[in-house]
């Protein structure tokens, strides 16, 4: 293969495809062929050592800042990685905990989560749906169920977009949710899952600055996040 070959765009620079070669040199020897599969054909275990190992080189935290222990690149670089590992599929929580958790994450000022994002501590997943009970920073529970969400079953650390019971948006710091499952599809590369809240606590995050409201902060993830994700090819 050329070098030439592994470039996905004329621009890329070359920091970029240092990232690529990396990528493709260590990634199949990160990923085994689970022992016990679980129902959906994936491995837990595989998939977090596999995360870890991607961490260690900076993949995590691509878009963290640079102060909080991160490569604090851009999303261009970022879109270079998620080439490479649709070019080597892979079930790491890229998408969700390295692209979109740490925009939402800088959005708010969370420094503390954006640290354990970018050496891998925790791996964070995003979910849209439920209803919020309670005033108080860590007096706040939520209830619900929520579904179609990225990575939730490798995730130790929950970002939430619920309503409260004035029909407003909130941001909310959800440890783990009382139950999830994996959900069945024919992409095992990004695995989705439902959970079940049921009242669990949670921490009600301060609002975005002026220029990054929750609304707006939602709209523009997906839109990084489409951005990040190559489609494959057709045909």
């Amino acid at each position: 293969m050329k070098n030439d070959d592994l470039r996905p765009f004329p621009s890329a620079d070359p920091a970029e495809f240092d990232i690529v070669d990396a990528l493709l040199t260590h990634l199949p020897a990160l990923w085994s062929p689970a022992e016990e599969p679980d129902a959906s054909g994936g491995n837990e275990f595989a998939v977090r050592d596999a995360w870890d190992a991607l961490c260690g080189h900076g993949v995590g935290g691509l878009l963290v800042p640079t102060e909080c222990g991160g490569q604090g690149a851009s999303l261009s670089r970022s879109l270079s990685v998620a080439w490479a590992l649709s070019r080597i599929p892979a079930p790491v929580p890229f998408l969700s905990s390295a692209i979109v958790a740490p925009l939402v994450a800088i959005a708010l000022g969370e420094r503390g989560l954006l640290t354990e994002i970018a050496t891998g501590d925790s791996v964070v997943a995003v979910a849209f749906g439920g209803r919020v009970e309670g005033d108080g920073e860590w007096e706040t529970v939520v209830h619900g169920d929520v579904t179609n969400v990225l990575h939730g079953l490798d995730a130790d650390r929950w970002l939430v977009v619920a309503r409260t019971a004035e029909d407003k948006v909130t941001l909310l710091a959800v440890d783990r949710p009382a139950s999830t499952v994996r959900e069945s599809g024919p992409d095992l590369t990004r695995p989705t899952a439902r959970a079940r809240f049921d009242g669990v606590a949670a921490r009600r995050l301060p609002r975005a600055s002026s220029r990054w409201s929750t609304r707006s902060c939602a709209g523009r993830i997906s839109s990084g996040a489409s951005r990040c994700w190559p489609r494959p090819p057709s045909g």
